[in-house]
């Protein structure tokens, strides 16, 4: 049986056959990978990575961690801590 190229493209999408269409797209975001650097030096708090990237605006930073999470190469854990001062919640980012 022969296909036509057309046929083919509707059965599949071009990005389900693919995997490095999906990393390249994942290592194009820009700060992705300094992010992740930083994890892997011992980085996991948001203020940790604002001070180690000083160029990274907070919006941008926390679009980024908010994409790295959806992705699931990271997750974000929240606990909330008692002070003497009232309740805080802390969040850290760990590498799955």
């Amino acid at each position: 049986m022969i296909y036509n190229v057309e046929d083919i493209n509707i059965c599949m999408n071009r990005d389900d056959i693919c995997p490095v269409s999906d990393s390249l797209e994942f290592f194009n975001r820009k700060w992705v990978l300094c992010i992740l650097m930083d994890m892997f030096r011992g980085k996991k708090h948001f203020t940790e990575f604002q001070d180690s990237n000083p160029d990274l605006s907070n919006h941008v930073l926390s679009e980024t961690l908010k994409y790295i999470v959806e992705v699931e190469l990271i997750k974000k854990n929240k606990q909330d801590i008692l002070h003497t001062s009232g309740k805080n919640r802390q969040i850290k980012y760990c590498t799955n």
